[in-house]
C-alpha cells in the first residue's frame, strides 16, 4: 500500500478520533460535568491541529513532529477511555476484549507510516521510534483481571505485538527489508565455535543471575545456586513474552537508526551495540514510580550491560527472533523464581554488590570480545547487509 493510501487513512482515523472527543464533550455537558467536557474539548484540538497541517501541500518537519508526539499519545488515551468504559456496561466482555485488542494491534500503523516513517535523520529516527514505543506501552494499562485472554491486554503482550507490526513497516519506510530477520548466508569469518560459546554464555549467564548471587561470603555468591521452588504463572508468562517482543523490535528499530547515522564510521559497531544498549538501560527508569532509586539505577545499569549482549546477538547472527527468545527466557525465569513481577530491591550488602559487579562486568567482557577480530567483520557484514 503506498503512502497515498496510507495518508487517507491517517486522516480518517484523526477525524473518528476527533468526532469521539467531541461526544465525549457532549455528554459531559449534559451530564454538567462542565470540567470535564472542557478538558475534552481542549484534547480535542489537538488531532484538529494534525489533520489541518497534514493537509497542506508541502509537508514539514514541524507538521511530521506535530503528528508523532500528538497522535501516539491521543490514540492511547481514546482506546483507554472507550476500552474501560464500555468493559462497565457490558456482559459480554470477551467479545469487547478481543475487539479492542484488534484496534490496538491496528491503530497505530497509520501514523507510524506516515509520520515516523517520513523522518529521515537518523537522531530523530531513534527519538520517535522510543517515544512511540512507550506510549503505546503505556496505553495498555487497563484495569483488567489478570486471567485468561485479559493478561494478553493488561501485561502488554497485544502492545508488544502491535509495535512489532508497526515496526515492520517504520522499517520499510526507511529503507529497510519488511523482514527483521537476514537470510543465512555463509560467511569465511563466521564461526560456529563462537556462535556455541555465545549461546553458552546466555544460558549460563541467565541461570547465574537467577539462581546464584546470594549468600554470606564471597564463595557461595558465587558459586552455591539457591535452587527455589518456581511459580510460573500465566500473567508472569503473558509478561516475559511482552518484554521479549516489545523491547527487542525498540531495539530493532534503534540498532536501525544508529547503523545509518554512522553507516561511514569505522566505529559504527561499537556505537550502534553501545548506544544501543544505553537506549535501552535508559528506559528502564519508568520503573522507578514502582521501586526506589538505587533498586531502579541498579537495574538501569544491569540493563544497558545486558543489552549490549542482547545487540550483539541480533547483529553477529541476523536473527531478532533469538535475542527476542533469550529476553523472554530471562524475564520469564526472573519472574518464576519470584513468584511474579516484583519490584526490585537493594539493600547495598556483599551479594548486592558482587552480584550487580559480575552482571555488568561479565556482559561487558563478552560484548568487547564479540567486538575484535572475525566477530566483529561478521557483525560488519551483516551490517551491510541490513543497509542493502
Amino acid at each position: 500500500m503506498n503512502l497515498r493510501k496510507w495518508n487517507i487513512y491517517f486522516r480518517w482515523e484523526i477525524a473518528i478520533v476527533i468526532l469521539l472527543w467531541w461526544r465525549m464533550a457532549i455528554f459531559n455537558i449534559v451530564k454538567v460535568h462542565l470540567a470535564t467536557a472542557g478538558l475534552c474539548i481542549v484534547v480535542s484540538i489537538l488531532p484538529v491541529l494534525v489533520l489541518a497541517f497534514n493537509w497542506l501541500k508541502k509537508k514539514s518537519a514541524v507538521t511530521r513532529w506535530l503528528a508523532i508526539i500528538i497522535m501516539p499519545a491521543i490514540l492511547s488515551v481514546t482506546w483507554y477511555i472507550l476500552f474501560h468504559n464500555i468493559l462497565c456496561y457490558v456482559s459480554f466482555k470477551l467479545g469487547i476484549i478481543v475487539l479492542f485488542g484488534l484496534i490496538l494491534l491496528v491503530m497505530d500503523l497509520p501514523v507510524a507510516v506516515v509520520a515516523i516513517g517520513q523522518v529521515q535523520n537518523w537522531f530523530g529516527r531513534l527519538i520517535a521510534a522510543c517515544y512511540f514505543d512507550m506510549v503505546l506501552l503505556s496505553s495498555t494499562a487497563i484495569e483488567l483481571k489478570p486471567q485468561g485472554i485479559n493478561v494478553l491486554i493488561s501485561s502488554g503482550l497485544m502492545a508488544g505485538v502491535a509495535a512489532f507490526l508497526a515496526a515492520m513497516l517504520i522499517a520499510k519506510c526507511w529503507g529497510f527489508s519488511f523482514n527483521p530477520d537476514l537470510k543465512w548466508q555463509k560467511s569465511s569469518n563466521w564461526s560456529n565455535v563462537t556462535f556455541i560459546l555465545l549461546l553458552l554464555f546466555c544460558i549460563v549467564f541467565a541461570f547465574w543471575a537467577e539462581f546464584c548471587g546470594k549468600g554470606n561470603n564471597l564463595v557461595e555468591i558465587l558459586f552455591k545456586p539457591d535452587f527455589g521452588p518456581l511459580k510460573p504463572t500465566w500473567a508472569s508468562f503473558c509478561r516475559a513474552l511482552e518484554a521479549g517482543v516489545f523491547e527487542e523490535t525498540n531495539r530493532y528499530l534503534t540498532i536501525l537508526a544508529l547503523i545509518v547515522g554512522f553507516a561511514n564510521s569505522k566505529y559504527r559497531v561499537q556505537i550502534t551495540v553501545i548506544v544501543s544498549a544505553v537506549v535501552f538501560g535508559l528506559l528502564h527508569f519508568t520503573n522507578l514510580g514502582g521501586q526506589d532509586f538505587a533498586a531502579t539505577l541498579n537495574q538501569v545499569i544491569y540493563a544497558a550491560a545486558l543489552g549490549l549482549v542482547l545487540a550483539i546477538l541480533y547483529l553477529y547472527t541476523g536473527k531478532l527472533w533469538l535475542p527476542m527468545l533469550y529476553h523472554f527466557g530471562v524475564d520469564f525465569l526472573n519472574y518464576a523464581v519470584n513468584g511474579g513481577i516484583k519490584a526490585q530491591v537493594w539493600s547495598g550488602t556483599l551479594s548486592d554488590w558482587v552480584s550487580s559487579l559480575v552482571s555488568i562486568v561479565v556482559p561487558v567482557a563478552i560484548a568487547i570480545w564479540m567486538m575484535t577480530g572475525k566477530r566483529k567483520l561478521v557483525i560488519d557484514e551483516n551490517i551491510e547487509r541490513l543497509l542493502g
